[in-house]
């Protein structure tokens, strides 16, 4: 936004000065500010109870930091004009020219993502999983993953090391996870309590309607 604004001078953004008498740079330097703090807030304060396919999840957090953000924008670029581009005609030209400057670093910045998933997922094998409050970030082999296990607002994840079964407690729930790897080979829904790797599976015994799973002993 800053770019735009004072380096292109987009919109005819130097032409016509503000009546409270803030420079370009300002104003620019503002409306720039306010979209990152409108982004992080949406990033690691709501998009953690959007809950739904990770595939379109970066898209529908990046729809909401730009609804969001083009309102507050409107309002300060009429702080700056004393009030005067508060009607509906200055308001439409925002909700086409806003997205407008947005469309290519928000597209980048999603494919960029999904790209860096798509990497870690493809060659390190690694499974990730990253509490509801973006505060733990749990990371595993593939391979050594067993199942994850729901608990209430919790999941349990059960995987070896060492030649042991150890278990990791994280805040996420079972669906968002299972969200997020839908594609993966490593991680299959079996029950609605559980998830998991099918590649450690050492036998399966059926016995009338109830199926019992041997995982890695």
């Amino acid at each position: 936004m800053f770019i735009v604004l004072y380096l292109y001078r987009a919109y005819h953004f130097d032409k016509v000065p503000a009546i409270t008498g803030h420079t370009v740079f300002f104003r620019a330097l503002t409306h720039g500010v306010i979209v990152s703090l409108v982004f992080y807030f949406v990033e690691f304060h709501i998009s953690h109870y959007l809950n739904m396919n990770k595939k379109f999840k970066s898209l529908a957090t990046a729809s909401i930091a730009t609804f969001i953000g083009l309102h507050i924008t409107f309002l300060v670029f009429n702080y700056f004009y004393q009030w005067t581009e508060l009607y509906w005609s200055s308001y439409l030209k925002f909700l086409y020219e806003y997205p407008l400057v947005l469309v290519f670093p928000v597209t980048l910045s999603i494919m960029l993502d999904r790209l860096s998933n798509y990497s870690s997922f493809k060659l390190d094998n690694l499974i990730v999983i990253t509490s509801e409050n973006q505060k733990e970030h749990f990371h595993v082999k593939a391979n050594n993953l067993l199942f994850i296990k729901a608990a209430h607002n919790y999941v349990e994840v059960f995987f070896r090391s060492q030649q042991n079964v150890k278990k990791q407690l994280l805040r996420k729930t079972l669906k968002g996870i299972g969200g997020e790897y839908l594609s993966s080979p490593f991680l299959v829904r079996c029950h609605r309590s559980y998830l998991i790797n099918p590649n450690n599976i050492d036998h399966i015994i059926k016995a009338g309607n109830k199926t019992v799973l041997n995982i890695s002993g």
